[in-house]
């Protein structure tokens, strides 16, 4: 019964848990001091 019901949650939420373990997937593969140096460089800060 549980399993069941937590293999439907799974299941409704498959595509928020994907949007979610994508994003957190580019946060911790972008490193932030290198994004911004790289933003300052563009706008020739």
């Amino acid at each position: 019964m549980l399993y069941n019901k937590s293999k439907n949650f799974i299941n409704g939420n498959l595509k928020l848990e994907a949007l979610v373990a994508s994003f957190l997937v580019f946060i911790s593969s972008t490193n932030v001091v290198e994004l911004n140096k790289k933003v300052n460089e563009f706008w020739g800060v």
